[in-house]
């Protein structure tokens, strides 16, 4: 395990494979999703600026939950919370990016790999058929 600073208290803290935050901040951090879902489930529907009033629980803490998917498992409870896709700016429930973009992304990145593929196994034919140099064609002065 290595050490880090906690992206919120910036405490030193032994680092594992899920940890941006420290142990103390995460247990502060699953409280206040806790006090948003069960507000959600009280109050469904609401806008952020409620929920945020409503919790204390800052609407940015709010938008990442969003942003991570957690607050997708509301469904319509977060109807009033709203997000915009990082690539075309479409209003999306939860998530980083709309489902279209996921998929033109997706299918962007076959086609790159494709194209590598196709890349590699041309220089892999072209070096198959050059003649393997030997110690004779090192030679610089001919013999």
């Amino acid at each position: 395990m290595s050490l880090a600073n906690c992206n919120r208290c910036g405490r030193m803290y032994h680092k594992s494979s899920a940890g941006r935050i420290c142990a103390d901040c995460l247990v502060e951090e699953e409280t206040h999703f806790g006090t948003v879902r069960d507000f959600l489930e009280a109050n469904p529907g609401c806008q952020l600026k409620e929920i945020e009033a409503a919790t204390g629980v800052d609407s940015s803490i709010i938008m990442r939950f969003l942003r991570e998917g957690r607050l997708a498992i509301l469904g319509e409870l977060a109807d009033g919370v709203k997000g915009e896709c990082k690539r075309c700016g479409k209003v999306i429930d939860y998530g980083k990016f709309c489902k279209d973009c996921v998929e033109a992304m997706g299918s962007e990145l076959k086609d790159s790999a494709r194209e590598l593929g196709q890349q590699s196994a041309s220089e892999d034919s072209r070096a198959s058929t050059r003649r393997p140099e030997t110690l004779r064609d090192r030679r610089i002065d001919g013999r």
